[in-house]
């Protein structure tokens, strides 16, 4: 793998909502490294945990011939996807698809939400235009959505070298539910999809859905259970 650094947001100066950032960012390597073959983008809040066992990006390209763009289920049953990993081939249909999401930021919509300039009280960002083309048949074929866990590989080595891994996993979460004062509210993750939480053994843990405390609490755990 090579590394790309970045300070501060692609997409602030447009005014849009941050999260957006990642999709410029791919956007760009796609046009300054042709010769690469895949792009991947993982949020701050994720932790690569496995460093010892199988490679489950490349065991994902390996897997999804067929598509382009390759993300997970979200451990929340009312959304589609999660994008705190995306991958990204580095080809004509890997390029179309981040073409397309670019596009759909600031495309006029019948409910009228702005993906681009709306808070998250009002919409999911990119990631909701990453889920509206899963649902097209236009970009569907091109759009994998993974399980975070393969169910019927739980408990049985993928072949690596960590003895403990447990089959094909990626971007499972550790969390927990709480009050989160920023946000006024009572946080519940007890509805989580079973087999979407991060184990010891796992391949990344993301931090998602926490206040910042508990964001902070949880990347520590993380950091302390990487196997290397």
């Amino acid at each position: 793998y090579a590394y790309w650094w970045h300070r501060g947001s692609l997409v602030a100066e447009l005014g849009w909502q941050p999260y957006w950032h990642k999709v410029a960012m791919l956007i760009a390597a796609s046009r300054h490294f042709r010769n690469a073959s895949a792009f991947v983008w993982v949020d701050d809040d994720i932790v690569l945990t496995n460093h010892a066992g199988t490679d489950m990006l490349a065991e994902a390209l390996r897997r999804e011939g067929g598509a382009s763009v390759l993300v997970t289920r979200d451990p929340l049953r009312a959304a589609t996807l999660n994008t705190g990993i995306m991958i990204v081939r580095n080809d004509d249909a890997g390029r179309a698809a981040l073409d397309e999401l670019w596009r759909r930021a600031t495309a006029e919509r019948d409910d009228g939400v702005s993906l681009a300039f709306d808070p998250q009280a009002r919409c999911l960002h990119e990631q909701q235009a990453l889920q509206e083309m899963v649902w097209s048949a236009e970009w569907a074929p091109h759009v994998a959505v993974l399980d975070q866990r393969e169910p019927s590989s739980r408990g049985s080595p993928l072949g690596g070298v960590g003895g403990d891994e447990r089959g094909f996993n990626l971007n499972t979460f550790l969390r927990w539910s709480h009050w989160n004062a920023e946000r006024e509210e009572t946080l519940r993750f007890d509805a989580d999809a079973h087999g979407s939480g991060w184990l010891p053994g796992d391949f990344a843990g993301h931090c998602s859905g926490l206040s910042p405390l508990r964001r902070a609490m949880c990347v520590a755990v993380l950091v302390g259970a990487v196997k290397r």
